[in-house]
């Protein structure tokens, strides 16, 4: 080249440089459009080789980072099986007459609280659940569940519910039992669901001694057995459990498992319907009604009756209907 010769590269000139992929001019033909002096000023044949090799690294490195976040994204419906893989080793096909853990680890007061969904509450529960923490675990599973501060997602509230179980935590084990009863975030296993509850009536929950009776009365997960299931329903009633009350009643009722008693059977129903349990202030109504185990009062019927039909009870309306007729 004369030293009198200029050289102004065009962006045409640029593109035919030997050796370079052919995707190169149609990227620079691109960046050309919006100034040639901006991208490439004047100079050598071999400092915009250099350039242009710098662009191609860029374009390789921007096609390669999309193929690994496609092929992770591809990965994230894989979670769902990696946690029942995981789920099913931590809980496989449990002997019912195995021995039954005597560690109680509950939440403080012993009952279910609601998940926190306060951010920062989160991470302390997770980083406490990944150091072994059975409360923790619990929570986590709670806002897995129902949703609050993360995702819903049930799969994962299960597994955090297995490993507090493992741990020993009562209310956990009740909670993983109902997912297994009802087939939520597991496949639906009566057996296990029984297994679960049944632990957690061990270590003194009335709900769950309340879920093992009914279990036992339906033949659920488990033999049928009324005897059974009524030393169930006691334990849960004692406990203050209304629905277990309830049913006390309606054996005491019945008078098969037990000597008939109405009058017993009035206790019970009267317990639990001092709770707000909708079907056993309707059977007050009815005894009422009736004079069954009470002195007849028609007043009395139709207060219990009215209790139990504001929260929807369709007897109970339909008994207050047939007493308002002449």
């Amino acid at each position: 080249m004369n030293s009198g010769q200029t050289c102004p590269y065009s962006v045409k000139k640029a593109t035919r440089v030997k050796g370079g992929p052919l995707f190169y001019g149609f990227a620079v033909r691109a960046v050309a459009k919006t100034g040639e002096k901006m991208f490439f000023p004047r100079g050598t044949r071999q400092k915009t080789a250099v350039f242009l090799r710098r662009l191609a690294v860029l374009l390789v490195c921007l096609c390669l980072t999309g193929f690994f976040y496609i092929a992770a994204a591809k990965t994230i419906p894989d979670r769902d099986a990696k946690v029942e893989k995981e789920l099913a080793e931590l809980y496989g096909k449990v002997d019912s007459s195995a021995p039954i853990q005597r560690q109680v680890v509950q939440a403080k007061g012993g009952e279910q609280k609601r998940a926190p969904s306060d951010a920062k509450t989160l991470a302390a529960l997770r980083q406490a659940a990944k150091k072994g923490d059975a409360a923790a675990r619990f929570g986590l599973g709670q806002a897995y569940e129902r949703g609050e501060g993360v995702r819903q997602n049930l799969k994962e509230a299960a597994l955090w519910y297995a490993r507090a179980s493992q741990d020993g935590h009562a209310e956990a084990k009740l909670n993983l039992g109902k997912m297994f009863d009802a087939g939520r975030g597991v496949k639906q296993d009566r057996s296990l669901a029984f297994t679960h509850f049944r632990q957690a009536a061990e270590q003194g929950l009335p709900e769950a001694q309340f879920l093992v009776g009914r279990m036992y009365q339906d033949g659920n997960g488990v033999t049928a057995s009324r005897t059974i299931a009524l030393a169930w329903y006691r334990q849960a009633a004692e406990g203050g459990y209304a629905a277990a009350q309830y049913m006390m009643g309606r054996f005491f009722v019945e008078g098969e498992e037990v000597e008939q008693d109405i009058g017993e059977a009035m206790r019970w129903y009267e317990r639990a319907a001092a709770q707000g349990l909708p079907a056993a202030q309707a059977a007050m109504g009815l005894a009422y009604e009736m004079g069954c185990g009470v002195t007849a009062d028609r007043r009395e019927a139709l207060r219990w009756y009215g209790l139990a039909a504001a929260q929807g009870h369709s007897g109970a309306a339909a008994r207050i209907q047939a007493m308002h007729k002449p």
